[in-house]
């Protein structure tokens, strides 16, 4: 990979993926809402203005979430990825889908965020951007405490036809996918410690108890 700045590559495409099963939570993680607002619909908001696709991997989930979000239905930089795999892959199954649309956009990287971690703001992805091409690398991938969140990266789009055979052959380790390849470790700074990964009810009401004092202070 040619060593470049993030200035003079074209803005990346972007992928939330929201079609998970939401065990440890107990009810789809989607459709819960922070001062009336789901989560997806945050991430939306967050991501949109900085990309040039952004794709929704949200499998039995679409509907009710197309339903919740009529005003985002007429912009065109939004796409509804039809899963082929059926999420038989976990997460990379959405990976997988984004990565084949990748093929009529001029955008040369993927991020990726799941629609549970709240709070990744505008100064994430330029952190992203800047390791992995300081890195020559593949894929950059968030660390929070020193542990990786696999569902917070930027990837080269190249590596779609390295990850088709992949699930093909029955993979779907999102952890061991990424280490057959070169990948950068980006960890957050204090300025970009707001960041929540939601995983079950107790980390919900932390956060929503964390925007009321917010909102109080």
């Amino acid at each position: 990979m040619e060593n470049q700045h993030p200035d003079h590559i074209p803005p990346p495409d972007g992928l939330i993926l929201a079609g998970g099963q939401s065990v440890r939570m107990g009810k789809d993680k989607a459709l819960l809402t922070v001062a009336g607002v789901t989560l997806v619909e945050h991430q939306i908001k967050n991501m949109l203005p900085r990309v040039q696709h952004l794709y929704i991997a949200a499998n039995h989930m679409t509907d009710a979430l197309r339903s919740r979000m009529p005003h985002f239905g007429e912009d065109k930089k939004l796409i509804w990825l039809e899963d082929h795999l059926n999420g038989a892959h976990g997460p990379l199954s959405g990976v997988m889908a984004a990565l084949t649309k990748m093929q009529f956009s001029t955008a040369r990287y993927l991020w990726i965020s799941s629609c549970d971690a709240y709070g990744v703001d505008e100064g994430v992805l330029p952190l992203l951007q800047k390791t992995l091409l300081e890195g020559d690398a593949d894929i950059a991938c968030l660390t929070v405490d020193g542990r990786e969140q696999p569902l917070q990266a930027l990837l080269d789009c190249h590596l779609g036809s390295d990850l088709k055979p992949w699930l093909e052959a029955g993979n779907r380790s999102v952890f061991r996918w990424y280490h057959r390849h070169k990948m950068v470790a980006v960890s957050l700074s204090d300025t970009h410690k707001g960041c929540y990964n939601i995983n079950t009810p107790a980390d919900y009401q932390s956060l929503l108890q964390t925007q009321t004092h917010c909102s109080d202070s």
